[in-house]
């Protein structure tokens, strides 16, 4: 017959190293790291995309914000400049100097540079567009090609062809708005173009593949290089 106070000990014994065996093995795993964490892997930190639940969720903005991290030559109203782009942050060098600015993903073909002051901030809206699976930023409008699907940035308009059918969507005071829009893929004289429609006037933006660019945008957009570094000496060039 077992003695109750030798049973009980040994209850105990087990108890005790099952808990110590448990504390060692969380101990001995490793932390996933949160998503958009930064992780010991060198490189540029990925601007955050906008919202994936917004009405750009099946356009991979997460591909864009990746393709937008590092270093640019980046073409301005005043010449060309350099941009580093860090997570939202950007820093753009110019002919006057230096400026690090808020940076967001605002749509598939539209990206924000906000510079913030004691006295209010201001933005300014660049479209951009993915050629051969690097991101073109210019001035023109520009757009994303997906089969009979597209996306397209045109005048102070983002729209949206789903399904054959237009949205049209607009920034109201920071919110997204969208309305019926009038947009369409269509073939002119042999070539693709996507067609839409701003204030009763229809733009016919050419289709090269999968991109969509205007011949501005096409002959004249950003590159990416290796660091900031390049990005000046590659803005100093072109001047």
């Amino acid at each position: 017959m077992c003695n109750a106070t030798s049973s009980f000990r040994s209850v105990l014994v087990v108890v005790a190293a099952a808990a110590a065996a448990g504390a060692c093995s969380k101990a001995d795993k490793k932390a996933e790291p949160a998503p958009g964490t930064a992780t010991d892997k060198p490189g540029a930190k990925t601007p955050p995309p906008a919202k994936a639940s917004g009405p750009f969720a099946d356009w991979d903005m997460a591909g864009r914000a990746a393709l937008f991290a590092g270093a640019h030559v980046v073409p301005g109203q005043g010449g060309w400049e350099a941009w580093d782009v860090q997570g939202d942050k950007v820093t753009i060098t110019t002919a006057a100097g230096d400026k690090t600015l808020d940076f967001e993903i605002t749509s598939p073909c539209t990206a924000k540079v906000t510079e913030r002051s004691a006295n209010g901030s201001s933005g300014t809206i660049h479209k951009y567009t993915v050629h051969d699976g690097a991101i073109a930023l210019g001035l023109g409008d520009a757009g994303v090609r997906k089969g009979a699907d597209a996306v397209a940035c045109v005048s102070n308009k983002i729209f949206v062809l789903a399904g054959g059918v237009c949205t049209m969507w607009s920034d109201d005071f920071g919110r997204m708005k969208s309305e019926p829009g009038t947009c369409a893929l269509d073939t002119v004289d042999g070539k693709d173009v996507f067609k839409a429609t701003v204030n009763a006037r229809e733009s016919q933006v050419p289709v090269e593949g999968d991109t969509i660019w205007t011949v501005q945008l096409a002959g004249r957009h950003s590159d990416k290089l290796a660091d900031l570094a390049a990005a000046k000496a590659a803005m100093a060039e072109r001047r």
